[in-house]
């Protein structure tokens, strides 16, 4: 056992003296710090050992390594069984002399190799493009390879296909329990689009750089502030994007054709039966009192009896607590007829029961785009019920996702015309995600409450 006492200014530089002198198998024994008027040549004192047995099988150039018999033995562990250092063992247990860069420390020896491979992805849009699709399990073979078996030929040259969008790729493979999969997906296109908009180096004029900023803010899209600002661009001259009114107007005029025509109820001669369906929550009892009065007091202008029968009230809603008593007193307070429908037989009834009500408004319970059971009980109830238009109600303050996924969920009930209904706005601080959301499910509006 070799054992010396170092002294340097530092901590590390006496390692470094350690290591120089004694190799990386040095075992640091103590450290102090020398009191004043020791070592002129240091503060830090470190005394260290080196098993020359150790020293020996990895090689050391040490003299007492040379003259030792037991060269070629194994390392001996100190007490607690740990050998130092690393070993590199050679032919049959010869090590061999080290190496230059063996002998240098381990900080010295990590420098040159890079902490991080280089990846070559241009940008976050190229990575998301290049992605492969990915398939479900065990998916259908066409009738053609059902019917032929798979031949070992030549294999055919592949053709080039076009790359498919983030939102595509979803829409191929969404099927029940997908939309919140889609969702993410959607988000995620919206947020690359945005950065690759950012980094472009493309500088909009001032005014349209401000209309962005307040087309953001209100809420809308990402997706869909960029398509209007490339029509206000196309549209106006470059004096014309000086201008903010101009600008402003051209932008309003963008949204408005993006945007499908409004279609609200409308009552003639033949009797017309809607329904509100949506979320629990989103306010669809409210609605329909509010609608029903609405037309109640048009009628009453006009000079017909108050209990006319015109205008009926049915509500479905019969799992919620007290949500017939709510929509009987709404009922008894605008003077209009109220019927009550448990099953499919009920609403068959009461729709065939007021045969010379010119509106029907019916009430169903609240339901998700999730609820798939419930959601297909609710539309056999509106199929049995004839009804000819389905307005989709949901709250200001609902995401945009959960309304475009609510939306689809209704498209197609019955052969029916479907809008879209939204209530609470005076409370909504982001009033675009619902223009975004109308733009993106392709559904009018009816009403905004």
């Amino acid at each position: 056992m070799k054992i010396r006492k170092f002294t340097a200014t530092s901590v590390p530089l006496a390692l470094r003296q350690v290591h120089d002198i004694l190799g990386d198998r040095a075992v640091i024994l103590n450290t102090r710090t020398l009191p004043e008027g020791g070592d002129p040549g240091g503060r830090v004192e470190i005394t260290a050992a080196l098993d020359e047995e150790v020293a020996t099988m990895a090689g050391a150039p040490t003299a007492v390594a040379q003259k030792s018999p037991r060269a070629t033995g194994n390392a001996r562990p100190d007490l607690l069984g740990r050998v130092y250092g690393r070993s590199r063992p050679g032919v049959h247990g010869d090590p061999g002399p080290a190496s230059a860069e063996d002998r240098q420390p381990r900080w010295r020896q990590a420098e040159d190799e890079p902490q991080v491979q280089p990846r070559h992805v241009r940008s976050a849009a190229d990575w998301l493009a290049g992605l492969p699709v990915v398939q479900r399990e065990n998916p259908p073979a066409p009738a053609s390879e059902a019917r032929e078996p798979r031949q070992t030929a030549t294999p055919r040259r592949q053709t080039a296909t076009p790359r498919m969008t983030v939102q595509e790729r979803a829409t191929m493979l969404e099927g029940p329990g997908d939309s919140a999969v889609v969702g993410q997906l959607r988000q995620l296109e919206e947020a690359v689009q945005r950065m690759a908009s950012q980094t472009s180096g493309f500088a909009l004029p001032l005014e349209l750089s401000r209309l962005a900023e307040r087309l953001r803010r209100t809420g809308l899209s990402e997706r869909h502030v960029h398509q209007c600002l490339q029509v206000v661009m196309r549209q106006l001259s470059d004096s014309e994007l000086d201008d903010q009114e101009t600008v402003a107007r051209a932008a309003v005029t963008c949204l408005a054709r993006l945007v499908p025509a409004a279609q609200e109820i409308r009552i003639g001669r033949q009797r017309r039966v809607a329904a509100l369906v949506g979320p629990s929550g989103s306010g669809k009892t409210t609605a329909m009192a509010r609608i029903a009065a609405g037309f109640a007091r048009r009628r009453q202008q006009r000079g017909a009896a108050p209990d006319g029968g015109e205008i009926v009230l049915v509500s479905a809603d019969t799992k919620r607590v007290g949500a017939l008593a709510q929509a009987r007193a709404f009922a008894e307070l605008i003077h209009v007829p109220l019927e009550t429908a448990f099953d499919e037989a009920d609403m068959t009834l009461a729709v065939d029961r007021h045969e010379g009500a010119r509106l029907v408004l019916v009430d169903v319970g609240g339901c998700g785009p999730h609820e798939r059971s419930e959601m297909e009980e609710q539309k056999r109830l509106l199929v049995a019920g004839r009804v000819d238009e389905i307005h989709v109600v949901v709250d200001g303050l609902t995401g945009i996702d959960h309304i475009v996924e609510t939306a689809k969920s209704w498209k197609g009930t019955g052969g029916c015309d479907v809008c879209m209904m939204v209530t609470k706005m005076e409370q909504s601080v982001r009033p675009g995600s619902i223009v975004s959301a109308a733009i993106d499910a392709q559904l009018p509006f009816s009403y905004l409450t």
